[in-house]
């Protein structure tokens, strides 16, 4: 009954925004534009409406039109936990919110470490999200420790604390962003562990498979672009994944080759990442997408009255963001149906 009670009013909510998640009709539309303008225009009858007034379609605008599908993200995100009583669900909905804000720090930290000649206001989403954070001082700040002080009082003031002595030693700015996303998924985590045991399995399976994708993706990455020892590369994996674990990573270091290291995390739903070849990352991303949609898929067929069909949707819903963007990004650089024809449909 509690559960009935609790999700009654937001799940009514979810099942609207889902309707309004592009149909596939859109995205095969959206998959033979021929530049930016024309996705521009036809993301101009849809939801998007409002979000693309006034976007020209240059070149130029592709930051502005990233800012402003993000911010329409953070709207609806806002409305779906205003749905939801205080309480362990709030809090983890709040968390899953705060993900947009760890991106935004590390943008900020981006430009701070690599001060490129470029107007940081195109690139920071300029509004809070889950914290008063002066991501503009962060750009500014001239040493670390400035940017420490900056975030007291803020989830991520400990991470930077903790990264701060190997950031020194190494002058990586990896090290900093990676602290930032182990911390925030060990927070996660910890959030789910508050939930009821019905919504703790359905939380739990989701974001496990979430930190799966993240660490595979990692891995074949660094195994092609980087030259990380076994132990040090142990160090950066992300805990709590759901099929994943450390000792398939650490076998994975005992072959020789990407080819290898993929069947060495080929098993349960990633077994057909064997298939594909070691660089084709963006075909890898799609195929690890769509073992997460399946369970979104179950998730959503599933009982009603849980946090999955909110979570489900939310997975859903930043997925559509990252094509789009990525979709415009391709259009803009003249890669076409080269790039687009590879898109995963809900």
């Amino acid at each position: 009954m509690r559960q009935l009670a609790r999700y009654s009013f937001v799940n009514a909510r979810v099942r609207a925004l889902l309707s309004r998640l592009l149909e596939e009709d859109v995205w095969r539309r959206l998959t033979q534009a021929t530049d930016f303008r024309s996705l521009l225009d036809i993301l101009g009858s849809t939801v998007y409406k409002e979000t693309v007034s006034g976007i020209t379609g240059n070149k130029e605008d592709l930051l502005e039109f990233e800012r402003r599908v993000k911010i329409f993200d953070l709207a609806i995100f806002r409305k779906l936990i205003q749905s939801i009583a205080e309480g362990p669900e709030r809090n983890l909905l709040v968390l899953l919110l705060q993900r947009y804000e760890v991106d935004e720090l590390k943008t900020a930290l981006r430009l701070w470490f690599g001060k490129p000649a470029v107007d940081p206001s195109d690139y920071l989403l300029g509004q809070p999200i889950c914290s008063r954070i002066d991501f503009s001082g962060i750009v500014a700040a001239r040493s670390l420790e400035e940017i420490i002080v900056l975030l007291e009082e803020t989830d991520f003031d400990r991470a930077l604390r903790n990264a701060r002595k190997r950031f020194q030693e190494t002058g990586s700015l990896f090290v900093l962003e990676s602290t930032l996303d182990i911390d925030y998924y060990r927070r996660l985590l910890a959030a789910v562990g508050n939930l009821s045991s019905r919504d703790r399995l359905v939380a739990g399976t989701l974001i496990g498979l979430i930190i799966d994708l993240e660490n595979i993706n990692w891995l074949l990455r660094q195994r092609v672009y980087y030259s990380l020892g076994l132990e040090e590369f142990l160090e950066w994996v992300i805990p709590g994944g759901r099929h994943i674990t450390a000792e398939d990573i650490r076998r994975s270091y005992t072959v020789d080759g990407a080819e290898q290291i993929v069947r060495a995390v080929s098993r349960g739903p990633y077994q057909e990442l064997k298939k594909f070849e070691r660089q084709d990352f963006h075909l890898i991303e799609s195929f690890l997408y769509e073992v997460l949609l399946h369970q979104v898929r179950k998730i959503l067929a599933g009982f009603p009255f849980t946090i999955g069909p909110v979570l489900g949707y939310l997975v859903l819903k930043q997925r559509e963001t990252r094509t789009l963007v990525s979709v415009a990004g391709a259009l803009s650089a003249g890669l076409g149906q080269d790039f687009t024809k590879n898109i995963v449909f809900h």
